[in-house]
């Protein structure tokens, strides 16, 4: 079984050459599933996608997966030319920064997946909205399933589409609520857009994209075919309209007419790039005060109930001692509280999460769903979670988390 993944990475390999400055940096399998994480490398940047078991397995012998992997490495390695792999532009004149976080999650009592992402505001780069994005399991049977590369163009452009609607409020990323913001996938064909549409797009795109994120010299893709499936054209219409702006001296295309920079008349009309419409949210710094005073505890411990008496009760007492604020279920809950609405508030509104690894705590229900909530915060570098291992050994926590297991 093993030897038929390593065929189907070997199938990426080689369709990756090596004169292309694109590799595949890693392929490790996700501990609680079966499927991959595919990390894509081009000097200092960085890509990813997560492709499940049966997808590599059968990579090798049907025609129709290697044509979807020839498309996404070909489209990879020109938008690895960018300065940033997952930088994107809005119709509403809003560049933005995407990370998304991988891997997708169920949601619980329903049919359905969500991925968080991060969406920043590149005008503002403190500016954050932070999102999940939910696949139905409809959607991902009948449109994704036998091409998985479409499920992140429809990640993407559903919230380059929730961005213009303004169904996504942007924070001070300090500020941002503990609740993600919930979006809907959308797969559709958008309506044509028009030439004036297009023309402000692209030169938006070469603007802020290209020269406010580098400088005059820096290109940006323009035949994205992500952006022509997000504007209804095929990126031949992409190709035309940098053509005329070429034509009127606003932008300047390279010897393949794909990679475009900014020229003097698209500089001369920075005052019109730069006049920011209002941002569909504003925090004052009182309401910034209000946010913080949210977090009402330093610590919320997660543990398995069959450590509580010999290990976990001693530890929260401990550090209640020691001055600090403690979300225990002993000391916190009370009579008649929502198990579940408890355990939320004391997770959104924690600093840190104390997570009591033992052998009583892999694969129980409710420690794993607490430690999936610690996760989500982990957003940005953020450090959230402090493992401790109760009587484990360094193997045991590499067999339930890799991740984990490098603290």
């Amino acid at each position: 079984m093993q030897d038929e993944v390593n065929a189907g990475l070997e199938f990426f390999r080689r369709v990756l050459r090596p004169g292309d400055n694109l590799k595949l940096e890693d392929a490790r399998r996700l501990s609680d599933r079966l499927a991959y994480h595919l990390v894509f490398v081009s000097d200092q940047k960085q890509t990813d996608i997560v492709l499940t078991h049966r997808y590599l397995t059968d990579l090798p012998n049907t025609p129709e997966y290697q044509a979807a992997v020839y498309t996404y490495v070909d489209s990879l390695k020109k938008r690895m030319e960018n300065l940033s792999p997952s930088d994107f532009y809005c119709k509403s004149d809003v560049p933005l920064g995407l990370e998304i976080h991988r891997p997708m999650q169920s949601v619980p009592m329903r049919a359905a997946s969500y991925v968080f992402v991060e969406v920043y505001d590149l005008r503002g780069s403190q500016w954050v909205a932070r999102c999940s994005v939910n696949i139905t399991d409809q959607q991902y049977m009948f449109d994704l399933e036998r091409d998985p590369f479409r499920r992140d163009v429809a990640i993407i452009n559903t919230i380059r589409e929730a961005v213009d609607q303004k169904a996504l409020s942007f924070y001070p990323s300090s500020a941002h609520p503990p609740q993600t913001q919930q979006i809907r996938l959308v797969i559709k064909r958008k309506p044509m857009a028009t030439i004036s549409t297009l023309e402000q797009f692209v030169g938006g795109k070469v603007y802020w994209l290209a020269f406010r994120r580098g400088d005059k010299r820096t290109k940006t893709w323009i035949a994205d075919p992500w952006d022509g499936e997000y504007l209804g054209v095929e990126t031949k219409a992409l190709t035309q309209t940098a053509q005329l702006l070429e034509a009127h001296k606003m932008i300047e295309l390279d010897s393949t007419q794909e990679f475009a920079t900014a020229a003097e008349g698209l500089l001369q009309r920075a005052a019109r790039f730069e006049a920011l419409p209002p941002r569909p949210l504003e925090v004052s710094s009182e309401n910034a005060e209000d946010q913080q005073a949210t977090q009402r505890w330093d610590i919320f411990i997660c543990h398995a109930s069959e450590d509580k008496d010999n290990f976990v009760r001693p530890l929260a007492t401990a550090l209640q001692k020691k001055g600090l604020s403690i979300w225990y279920d002993d000391f916190t809950l009370k009579v008649g509280d929502s198990l579940r609405q408890s355990i939320d508030r004391g997770l959104s509104q924690s600093r840190y999460g104390v997570v009591v690894l033992s052998t009583a705590f892999f694969g129980k229900h409710w420690p794993e769903r607490e430690l999936d909530g610690l996760v989500a915060k982990e957003v940005g570098g953020k450090k959230v979670i402090l493992p401790v291992w109760h009587n484990v050994t360094a193997d045991d926590v590499r067999n339930y988390s890799l991740t984990l297991a490098d603290r």
